[in-house]
């Protein structure tokens, strides 16, 4: 009311944010509950940005006789296996206290799922490689896109 403004919940809302904003650059923890909940929201990312990610998957191999639903459980080995070799190489990394596991883990997943899109859809190495590196990109596009929605939640929230 001080500012001049109607007392719409909309307008206590922006103002109530814009308090927490200000005081976030004092406060450590502030930030650290921002990164808590950006984390605790990425299944929900995933749940969402898998299957457009799949519908891309499914655009590039539209010529192979597999239908979404195959690139689909394709999609998802691909991700259960990411994860699965994130945990060990974490796990590793714990125990040797060293970093060099996220590298080793980046390059080990690159190599597998290189070798599995050539499997799966049984083509040769070239065009593997490009669609290897178009995928690659439109998943780093899609995980932006997702980190910034999630990102933007975690702080409405």
């Amino acid at each position: 009311k001080k500012l001049g403004f109607e007392p719409t919940y909309w307008n206590g809302f922006l103002f109530n944010k814009s308090k927490e904003w200000a005081d976030a650059f004092d406060d450590e923890d502030y930030w650290k509950q921002i990164l808590e909940r950006v984390l605790s929201r990425i299944s929900v990312a995933l749940f969402f940005l898998l299957p457009i990610f799949t519908l891309i998957v499914s655009l590039l191999y539209i010529r192979r006789k597999f239908n979404y639903t195959e690139n689909l459980v394709f999609v998802f080995h691909i991700q259960t296996v990411f994860f699965l070799l994130l945990l060990i190489f974490l796990i590793i990394d714990r125990i040797v206290d060293s970093d060099i596991g996220i590298l080793i883990f980046t390059l080990t997943f690159m190599i597998y799922l290189y070798k599995a899109m050539r499997n799966f859809y049984g083509q040769g190495w070239f065009k593997t490689l490009l669609k290897y590196i178009m995928l690659n990109i439109a998943f780093l596009f899609l995980a932006l896109v997702g980190g910034l929605i999630i990102s933007f939640l975690a702080f409405l929230i």
